[in-house]
């Protein structure tokens, strides 16, 4: 999930190759 904690920027992370949904 979001680790940021931003609603927002979470989603960018959850789309990111690096992050894949951590």
């Amino acid at each position: 999930r979001a680790i940021l904690g931003s609603p927002i920027r979470g989603n960018i992370l959850w789309f990111s190759p690096r992050q894949k949904r951590t």
